[in-house]
């Protein structure tokens, strides 16, 4: 989840250059309010769900667009609220809309200050105020930024050293680096700078917001000597075409100031990840409108639209947004305004930076910038593009610097005459309602891009209907989860339901008690599911006494991991059709031969091979089990006498990857059993780095040596039977099949966030494929786990793995979902067997008489 999270901040943040924000609904009257945001912005949607549980019914209802739709929502959003629509709450990126001035000017935003002066628990010292207050224009209170980022200079001691700035003092005035300019002048010449870029044509406009709102006049003479000063430092300050921070110019030398606002305690240390030196950091910021300015600028910004049916309440959610609890969580997009939140994540990021030494230093020099005067504003990109055209040809020496800021003042006054620049299709759009169309309602974790990819792209197609997302947050995934089990029962809840067997105590009983529609009708009706090339074994496993209640998404596979070399130098062969005795008796040959003790790492669990062993040893429609089988009963015996040559956990070291485990000789294979193809990719890309060839992959074994691939359903969907368009939710399914949500990524390129094999056989070839012609060539891939972040050179999919892969996926056997009551049966009676307290006879009978009295019930 983190990888996902850390995504999601950099998607938020890459609008902050690019401008940003699919339709709203009417206002209503009545009903719950409405707040559109950015799918992946799972901490606003926890608020959402936070705040409807705290009032005990939903108030807030939440609406979504994807980050490639930002420019077309920030366009929608203006022609809705021009027209007296859009969503209650406005909760945006804050440089989403380019012309943001306009909003407020033409009466868009309601004024937060008539509720907040009659709040007398709103105390804002509890806030950082000056961030607190970029919202405030004329008196009034239009917006609040709930997240900020803080602009900084990253640097080293041995850097400041070099060009003697003081580290005790991290606020440089422009003085002090025209000093450092005269000082160093001709550095550029060995391709070396003091900065690698330097704004201040924005703090300088920020300081001075109000000129945006009104006739007021720009403080002339202090730009026209901002700019005099930039032109004497021009020649150290990098390249104006560097769009990004280049992390290696710190650390090869290149700059001795890097750029790089520091948006969160989860991204302050990104500068010196890549570091291979020892290093002391320090942070510095550039004053430019007063001592010890500090500039810092909003990342998320929240409204109420002025035509907001009850403003009351659209207040208190965002008060809720501002507590010290919704501003705690880790994965927050930007520093939280609250100050008790920043506490909170400063703390826990040093409990999880433990083992980086510059951590607690790092965050001290963040504490120091806070310490001083921090100023904020939200200037318009739009307005900031236009003075900064002036101050180029300043710079390029074709004005002078009275020249360029009177045509400044000349510019500045045009655009605020202009009007806000809403297109006529927009505005057009804004007029019509969704309202009279066939609503399906869609129940999905917040984590499930593949169902969110889903939504949006038949949104697209289908413009006769429309989709209402229940999303579940994974804070409060189990309550969520109970909730929509429940109401599907009593005949009601979501109409699409995407869920993993696991959620449910008993899939089957839910199936037997008619909460899920037959779907064979519908099929047998359908002109276009027997056009989708799916595998039909994954497909099958969601019939039920002769009804096909869910449809199979995807499917997980085991695959028992190493390298040739690593089993050609230990002897070791095994075939594809091996059982559980052939298993046996190479980890025994191996450790007899060898010395070493343990052949697979500690992934390898009792249910493992109760899974994965070509045996089902219950009968769900039939409610009968046989766990007394002489088969079930040797698999026990099978799994203790095999455990010694499993290595325990704590025999590896945390900080230890798979890959290195098996350099080191603590054991020889892995188990992955949810690899999708990219992460077959990627894993493969750790083994050449790590182990210097490719991995090899071996089926798990079964019982019998079949040369069919047990392997279990993963996710899955169903329709409630309570739906009343379920031919809508038939083609909503197809699009949930079809190559474009089941392959890695959709036809907009976003991610869908794939594990294990895909049910869409064409989706597999199709992934597979795109694999083997990716460009490679100096991409690095990122990974995280226990072992820590790490980075490894990203290398081409082998031909040899994919056609493997492929033809290991041709020939399965998918066993049937187990209940997740039956689940506890079986690992409750595995366990008294290996702790001694039962033989494995005894153990077996305990396990059946239970798990039939649970069917039975």
């Amino acid at each position: 989840m983190a990888v996902k999270r850390i995504l999601c901040l950099f998607l938020i943040l890459a609008l902050m250059t690019a401008g940003a924000a699919c339709g709203t609904q009417n206002n209503k009257a009545s009903g719950p309010l409405t707040i559109t945001m950015m799918e992946y912005d799972m901490d606003l949607r926890s608020a959402v769900e936070s705040f409807n549980k705290a009032q005990g019914k939903e108030l807030i209802k939440a609406e979504t667009y994807f980050i490639d739709q930002s420019a077309e929502y920030a366009e929608q959003l203006k022609a809705e609220l021009a027209n007296g629509k859009g969503p209650d709450i406005i909760a945006i990126p804050a440089y989403m809309i380019s012309d943001l001035s306009k909003c407020i000017t033409n009466g868009y935003f309601y004024d937060l200050n008539k509720l907040m002066e009659k709040d007398r628990e709103f105390n804002t010292g509890d806030y950082f105020e000056p961030v607190l207050n970029a919202g405030v224009v004329n008196g009034g209170r239009y917006f609040i930024p709930y997240t900020f980022m803080v602009h900084a200079y990253y640097s080293t001691g041995e850097m400041l050293d070099k060009y003697n700035i003081d580290p005790d003092n991290p606020f440089l005035s422009m003085d002090n680096l025209a000093q450092l300019a005269e000082k160093h002048a001709g550095m550029a010449q060995d391709g070396k700078y003091l900065l690698d870029k330097l704004d201040i044509i924005t703090p300088s406009v920020g300081a001075q917001r109000d000129v945006l709102y009104s006739k007021a006049a720009m403080d002339s003479a202090k730009m026209a000597g901002l700019m005099d000063k930039y032109k004497t430092i021009q020649e150290v300050v990098g390249p104006s075409d560097q769009m990004q921070a280049d992390f290696s110019k710190l650390e090869n030398g290149e700059v001795a100031l890097l750029n790089y606002p520091v948006y969160s305690f989860l991204m302050i240390n990104f500068p010196y990840n890549a570091f291979q030196s020892q290093f002391v950091p320090e942070l510095c910021t550039v004053a430019v409108n007063s001592e010890k300015e500090v500039m810092a600028q909003p990342v998320s910004i929240i409204a109420i639209n002025a035509n907001c049916s009850d403003k009351e309440t659209a207040y208190r959610f965002i008060k809720h947004l501002l507590t010290k609890e919704e501003q705690s969580h880790e994965f927050l997009s930007g520093l939280p305004v609250n100050r008790a939140a920043f506490e909170v994540q400063k703390g826990n990021f040093l409990k999880s930076q433990g083992a980086v030494g510059y951590a607690e230093k790092l965050v001290k020099e963040l504490d120091d910038l806070m310490k001083g005067n921090i100023t904020c504003a939200l200037v318009d990109t739009e307005a900031v593009g236009i003075l900064m055209g002036e101050f180029m040809a300043f710079l390029e020496g074709t004005k002078s610097s009275g020249e360029a800021v009177t045509a400044m003042e000349q510019r500045l006054a045009e655009y605020r005459e202009k009007p806000i620049a809403i297109s006529e299709e927009a505005l057009a759009r804004s007029q019509k309602s969704g309202e009279d169309l066939p609503v399906l309602t869609v129940w999905y974790l917040d984590y499930n891009l593949t169902a969110k990819n889903a939504v949006r792209s038949f949104t697209e197609k289908r413009k006769d209907v429309r989709i209402e997302s229940k999303v579940c947050s994974v804070a409060s995934a189990e309550e969520g989860i109970l909730k929509m089990a429940t109401e599907i029962m009593a005949g009601e809840g979501p109409d699409v339901i995407c869920f993993r067997p696991e959620m449910f105590n008993s899939l089957y009983k839910t199936m037997e008690s008619g909460a899920f529609c037959d779907l064979n009708p519908l099929i047998a009706k359908d002109d276009t599911f027997g056009s989708l090339d799916l595998n039909q074994k994954a497909l099958d496993t969601g019939i039920y006494q002769g009804k096909r209640y869910f449809i199979p998404l995807r499917y997980r596979m085991p695959f028992l991991v190493s390298t040739r070399g690593i089993l050609e130098s230990n002897g070791i062969t095994i075939s594809d059709n091996w059982n559980f005795e052939d298993l046996k008796k190479t980890a025994e040959d191996y450790a007899t031969r060898t010395g070493n003790r343990h052949f697979f790492s500690y992934a390898v669990s009792p249910g493992d091979f109760i899974s994965y062993c070509g045996r089902n040893f219950i009968d769900y429609e039939n409610a009968q089990s046989h766990f007394q089988s002489e088969e079930f009963i040797r698999l026990l015996e099978f799994y203790k006498e095999i455990s010694p040559y499993i290595i325990p956990y704590e025999e590896v070291p945390i900080t230890e990857r798979p890959e290195e485990s098996i350099k080191s000789n603590r054991f020889v294979m892995d188990l992955e059993t949810a690899l999708s193809p990219d992460q077959l990719m990627m894993v493969n890309s750790i083994y050449r780095d790590t182990l210097g060839e490719d991995m090899v992959l071996y089926p798990f074994p079964t019982i019998d040596g079949s040369t069919e691939r047990p392997v279990l359903i993963i996710d899955a969907v169903a329709v409630s039977q309570s739906c009343k368009n379920k031919e809508i939710a038939l083609d909503f399914i197809e699009e949930l099949l079809s190559v474009n949500i089941q392959a890695a990524y959709d036809q907009y390129g976003n991610s869908n966030i794939t594990i294990g094999l895909p049910v869409n056989n064409e989706a597999l070839r199709k992934d597979m494929q795109d694999l083997l012609n990716m460009d490679t060539k100096d991409k690095t891939l990122t990974s995280t786990s226990a072992a820590g972040t790490r980075s490894f050179p990203m290398l081409p999919l082998p031909q040899t793995l994919a056609d493997r892969v492929t033809q290991l996926a041709g020939n399965i056997s998918v066993m049937p979902a187990m209940d997740k009551a039956v689940e506890e049966i079986i690992e409750e009676g595995i366990q008294s067997f290996l702790d001694g307290k039962r033989s494995a006879r005894e153990a077996a009978k305990d396990i059946d008489e239970k798990v039939r009295l649970f069917l039975n019930e």
